[in-house]
C-alpha cells in the first residue's frame, strides 16, 4: 500500500491519474479490493459529503470526488463510485473482524461519513472500542499516509505509529521441490505457486502470477523481467521455465543455481542435454536412485537415446528400460532396445524366452530394421524366419532394402523383399535395382523380370545375361504386351553381352546351357563335375545338334529327360535344360513336317507340348508356322490364342486349322478369311506381327493371300459357292493368285445354284 501511494503522488496529478498509476504498480496487484478501495479513498482526497443546513453554499471546498464525465451506463441504478462497494459492509466488519485492527476502523468511519443515513448508533460501541485499541497498539505508518490525504481518515494522524520489521524481498527456501520435470504444465506451476507463497517482492510476486496463467494457458514466457533476475535457490524458477518453453537457460541463473544446489544444478543440466538427444553420462544414469519427476525424466529420456554402449546391459536392464519408455508413451528408441534385449536373452543363453518376446512384437512402416536383422539370422530357425516374413507386406522401403543386402537371412526373405521393391518402385528401388534383379532371377520369377525389362530399354545392356535368360526362359502364358519387349531385350543383350563379365549368381553350366541356347559353344569343364554318365552320354549329341542344325534323336531327349531328377542342379539349371529339351522337341517335329516324315501321332504330341508349364514363349512362334504351312490344328493351341492373346490375328488362323482337321469346311473357310483381314489391316498399320516377323519379311507380306486362297479352297470343299464368289469379288488380288480354271469352276458352281442356262454358257 505503502509503495502504490508514493507512486501515486510522485507528482501532482488528478485523482483519476493517481489510480491509473496504481494500477500499473506490482504491489497493487497483490491487494485485495477492500485495501484497494482505501487507497483509491486517498488518491481521490476524498473528503466528507456537505450537510443539509451548510449555510454557506458558495463557500469554497475540496471536491469529495472528480465525478466522471459524459454519459452514465443505463444498466441499474448509481449507488456510488465503484470502490465503495469493495469495501466490508459495518456489519461485515463488526462481525467477521477482517484484516488488521486499523483496516476495520478506517472502514466504519469511511462508511459512517459517507453513508450516514444507513448508519446504526449501536455500532458507535465497537468504533470507540477499536480507535482505543489503535490509540495504544498503534498503526502501520501507510495509515498515517493516507491520514494526510484524505479528511475522513484524518484521525489517524492521532495515532502512534507502530514499529515495523523490515522484511526482505526474496526469501531463501529449500531446493527439494525444484525436483520436477520441467516438461510437466502441472508440476511447473505447483512450483510457481508455492514459490510464490514464499515471496515478498510485489515485481516478483506479480510475474510468478504472470507465467502461472501463461504456462496453464499453453503460451510462452517472458524471462526478460524480474523472473530472469532471480538469485539464490529462486533461481531454479527461472531454469525450469526456461527449460520448460525450449528457451536457453541464462547463465547468471545456471551459475545461482550451482551455488544453491550444485547436485540439482547438475541434474538440471544433464537434463536438458537429454532432450537434445544427449547422453554424456550414461553409467550415471543407470545408478540414479532419486525417486522423483526429474529422475525419473531423466531415466527415461535417457533410454529414448540410449547409446551404443548400452547394448552391453543385462536384459532385465533392458526390460526396466523397455518400461520406463511404455509407461511415459515414448515409442522413439523401442524398437532398438527390444532388440537389443533380445541379443541380451541369447547372450545369456535364454534363446526360448527371446524367440517368445520376437514374436510378441510387430513390425510396420515406421519399425527400425537395422537391429532387428543380425538378431534374426542369429537365431537362425524357421520360427524367426516365419516371424519376419509375416510382417514383409507391412515394412517401409528402407527396411525392405536392408533385408534384401543381409546375405545371412533367408533367402525366401530376402526374394520377398525384393519383388515387393519390384513392385512398388519406391524411393529405395534405384538403388536395389540390380541386387532384386538377381534375387528375383534365382527364384525365377520371370514375370517381374519382364516387366522391370519392359519398363527400361536400357536394362538388357547393363544386364545382359539377365535379358537372355529371361527371353529363353519366359514362359508362353505371358501376356501379348511384354512379347515384343522381350524379344527386344534379347537382340540388345546380344549385343553387350561380349566381354560382359559373368554374375556370380550364374554357374558356369548355366552360363554353358544359356550360349548353347544361342547356338554357341564353350568349352566348359565344370559340366562334366556336374552331370554323371548317363547324362554326359545324353547331352553329348545335343549340345552338338544345339550348336550345329538343333535336331538330335527323340531317344537322346527321353534319355536326358530321365537322368535330370538325379542330378543336383540350381533352379536355373533345371529350367535352362527343361526348355532346352522342349526346344529340341520342336526342331524334331518341324523337321519331320517339313520333309514330309510326320507320324500321325506328332499332332497330339505337339499338342500336348503345350500342356507343360514351362513352355517358352518362342515356341509359339513355331507352331504358327505349322499352322500356316501343314494346315495343323491344336485344341490347346486355339485354347492358348483365345487366353493369352484373343485378338491377335493368329487366334482365327488357329481356329480355322482345328475346323479344318475335322472337316468344319464352311467355318475353316470363314477363320482364314478373317484371319487374313486382319494380317492386312496390322500390316497396313505398320506393325509387324506378335510373333517377330519384320515389316520386309516375304512371309508377312505373302501371308494374307495365302490365307485367302485357303479360304476359297474350304469354301469350296463346302460347296457355299456365293460366299466363295464374294470373296473372290472383295479381294480383287485373288485373281492373279488362282488359275483361270479355278475361278471358272467357282463362277459355273455359284450360277448353276439359280440358273443353268447361264452356268452351261
Amino acid at each position: 500500500m505503502e509503495t502504490c501511494l508514493k507512486a501515486a503522488f510522485s507528482k501532482p496529478k488528478s485523482g483519476a491519474v493517481r489510480v491509473s498509476i496504481m494500477n500499473r504498480e506490482s504491489a497493487w496487484k497483490m491487494l485485495d479490493k477492500p485495501l484497494r478501495a482505501h487507497l483509491v479513498i486517498a488518491a481521490h482526497e476524498q473528503e466528507p459529503p456537505a450537510s443539509d443546513d451548510e449555510e454557506d453554499d458558495n463557500a469554497p471546498r475540496r471536491p469529495t470526488m472528480n465525478r466522471p464525465r459524459g454519459r452514465m451506463r443505463r444498466s441499474g441504478r448509481q449507488t456510488g463510485p465503484a470502490h465503495m462497494t469493495w469495501l466490508h459492509a459495518p456489519k461485515s466488519v463488526i462481525d467477521e473482524s477482517p484484516y488488521t485492527t486499523a483496516y476495520q476502523l478506517a472502514t466504519l468511519l469511511v462508511h459512517k461519513q459517507t453513508d450516514p443515513d444507513n448508519w446504526d448508533e449501536a455500532w458507535n460501541s465497537h468504533e470507540n472500542l477499536l480507535r482505543e485499541t489503535c490509540m495504544v497498539e498503534g498503526v502501520h505508518p501507510v495509515w498515517h499516509m493516507i491520514g494526510e490525504k484524505t479528511p475522513l481518515l484524518g484521525q489517524f494522524l492521532a495515532f502512534p505509529k507502530a514499529k515495523v520489521e523490515k522484511v526482505k524481498k526474496t526469501t531463501k527456501m529449500g531446493t527439494d521441490f525444484f525436483w520436477i520435470d520441467p516438461r510437466g504444465k502441472d508440476d511447473v506451476t505447483t512450483v510457481l505457486k508455492l514459490a510464490s507463497a514464499g515471496v515478498n517482492d510485489p515485481d516478483i510476486k506479480v510475474a510468478m502470477q504472470k507465467a502461472t496463467h501463461q504456462i496453464s494457458g499453453g503460451r510462452g514466457v517472458d524471462l526478460n523481467g524480474p523472473l530472469g533476475t532471480l538469485t539464490d535457490s529462486m533461481a531454479f524458477i527461472t531454469i525450469l521455465l526456461a527449460l520448460h518453453d525450449g528457451q536457453a537457460v541464462p547463465e547468471k541463473a545456471r551459475k545461482a543455481g550451482k551455488k544453491a544446489d550444485a547436485e540439482l544444478a547438475e541434474a538440471l543440466e544433464d537434463f536438458e542435454h537429454l532432450v537434445k538427444g544427449t547422453v554424456n553420462d550414461w553409467p550415471s544414469i543407470l545408478s540414479l536412485q532419486r525417486e522423483d519427476s526429474l529422475s525419473h525424466a531423466r531415466r527415461s529420456l535417457a533410454w529414448q537415446h540410449a547409446p551404443p554402449e548400452a547394448e552391453a546391459c543385462t536384459s532385465e536392464q533392458l526390460e526396466q528400460g523397455l518400461a520406463l519408455l511404455e509407461g511415459a508413451h515414448v515409442h522413439e528408441g523401442r524398437d532398438r532396445l527390444t532388440w537389443w534385449r533380445l541379443n541380451a536373452l541369447l547372450r545369456e543363453g535364454k534363446e526360448d524366452e527371446a524367440m517368445d518376446v520376437l514374436e510378441g512384437r510387430r513390425l510396420d512402416a515406421s519399425s527400425d530394421v537395422t537391429e532387428l536383422l543380425p538378431l534374426v539370422t542369429s537365431l537362425s530357425n524357421d520360427r524367426a524366419t516365419d516371424w519376419l516374413m509375416q510382417f514383409m507386406d507391412d515394412v517401409d522401403q528402407q527396411a525392405l532394402l536392408h533385408i534384401m543386402m543381409e546375405e545371412a537371412l533367408d533367402t525366401e526373405l530376402r526374394i520377398r523383399a525384393a519383388q515387393r521393391l519390384c513392385d512398388e518402385q519406391g524411393p529405395m528401388w534405384e538403388e536395389g535395382r540390380s541386387l532384386s534383379l538377381v534375387l528375383l532371377l534365382q527364384k525365377l520369377d520371370l514375370h517381374r523380370l519382364a516387366k522391370v525389362f519392359t519398363s527400361d530399354p536400357m536394362l538388357p545392356l547393363t544386364h545382359p545375361y539377365i535379358a537372355l535368360l529371361v527371353s529363353h526362359l519366359a514362359p508362353a502364358n505371358f501376356e501379348s504386351s511384354l512379347r515384343e519387349h522381350i524379344l527386344t531385350a534379347r537382340n540388345q543383350a546380344l549385343q553387350s553381352i561380349q566381354g560382359a563379365e559373368l554374375p556370380a549368381f550364374l554357374s558356369p553350366l548355366a552360363e554353358h546351357l544359356l550360349l548353347l541356347m544361342e547356338g554357341t559353344y564353350k568349352d566348359t569343364p565344370e559340366v562334366g563335375k556336374v552331370l554323371n554318365a548317363a547324362a554326359l552320354k545324353a547331352f553329348s549329341p545335343i549340345s552338338r545338334a544345339l550348336a550345329g542344325d538343333g535336331v538330335v534323336s527323340a531317344t537322346h531327349i527321353r534319355n536326358m529327360g530321365k537322368s535330370l531328377d538325379d542330378l543336383d542342379l540350381t533352379l536355373i539349371e533345371r529350367r535352362l535344360f527343361d526348355v532346352m529339351l522342349l526346344s529340341l522337341t520342336m526342331n524334331g517335329h518341324l523337321r519331320a513336317y517339313n520333309i514330309g516324315m510326320a507320324k500321325s501321332n506328332d499332332a497330339a504330341d505337339l499338342d500336348a507340348l503345350l500342356e507343360n508349364p514351362v513352355i517358352p514363349l518362342r515356341l509359339i512362334q513355331s507352331y504358327s508356322v505349322l499352322m500356316v504351312e501343314h494346315d495343323l490344328g491344336l485344341p490347346n493351341l486355339v485354347g492358348w490364342y483365345q487366353k493369352n492373346d484373343p485378338l491377335s490375328p493368329w487366334a482365327p488362323l488357329a481356329r480355322a486349322a482345328l475346323f479344318a482337321s475335322k472337316g468344319d469346311e464352311l467355318n475353316s473357310a470363314r477363320e482364314y478369311s478373317r484371319a487374313a483381314e486382319l494380317f492386312t489391316k496390322q500390316r497396313k498399320a505398320g506393325r509387324a506381327s506378335t510373333e517377330g516377323d519384320a515389316e520386309d519379311n516375304d512371309f508377312v507380306l505373302s501371308l494374307p493371300l495365302t490365307l485367302y486362297r485357303k479360304s476359297l479352297i474350304h469354301y469350296a470343299h463346302a460347296k457355299s459357292w456365293a460366299e466363295a464368289v464374294d470373296l473372290l469379288e472383295r479381294v480383287p488380288s485373288l485373281k492373279t493368285a488362282i488359275t483361270e480354271r479355278f475361278k471358272l469352276y467357282l463362277r459355273v458352281c455359284h450360277a448353276s445354284g439359280t440358273d443353268t442356262n447361264a452356268a452351261a454358257r
